[in-house]
């Protein structure tokens, strides 16, 4: 699960909301097992909108990807269908 808001419409709960019916859907009616997710770490709001959707933080690649010419270190994240039924 991957998205991209421009900035006037962060902080607004999109991604979040939209996060959890993509979540609902992967679960429900394509009845996948796992989902990832990850984010440069230095993303702190993608951190927020991943952990609000209710991703188990597993590890983090050092210099894994490299944007506009620098390494950029990357957290990886997983969601299991049983998680589900703990979200709020």
């Amino acid at each position: 699960m991957h998205y991209w808001i421009g900035k006037p419409y962060w902080g607004n709960g999109y991604c979040t909301t939209a996060g959890r019916l993509v979540i609902d859907y992967c679960f429900k009616v394509m009845k996948l097992h796992r989902l990832e997710v990850n984010h440069m770490t230095r993303n702190i709001g993608s951190r927020r909108v991943i952990e609000k959707c209710g991703f188990v933080f597993e590890n983090e690649a050092i210099d894994y990807v490299k944007r506009f010419g620098k390494y950029e270190n990357v957290m990886f994240y997983s969601l299991l269908m049983d998680d589900l039924k703990n979200l709020p």
